[in-house]
């Protein structure tokens, strides 16, 4: 991506960041909003999904499930790096 830029892992440093971005909805918001929302943002995520790759992205397109996995797991993570500074 930015060729002339070292990594992270190359200057010595053990670390993995990503960039995520999301749609969040209330949590009582109903199945059939949430599955219309989804496929929706499913779709045009496709239609950029490939542009991205391109240009050296990495590009996962998380379901509602799967992205509140995350969020719970990045939830904790931050919690620990964080501690009582959070």
């Amino acid at each position: 991506f930015l060729e002339d830029v070292p990594t992270f892992r190359e200057e010595g440093y053990d670390v993995v960041e990503a960039i995520y971005r999301g749609v969040l909805v209330p949590a009582d918001t109903p199945d059939d909003i949430v599955a219309t929302l989804a496929e929706g943002f499913d779709a045009v995520n496709q239609q950029i999904t490939t542009r991205q790759q391109d240009m050296g992205m990495f590009v996962h397109n998380w379901g509602p499930e799967e992205s509140a996995e995350l969020v719970e797991r990045l939830k904790g993570e931050y919690a620990e790096i964080l501690g009582d500074e959070g």
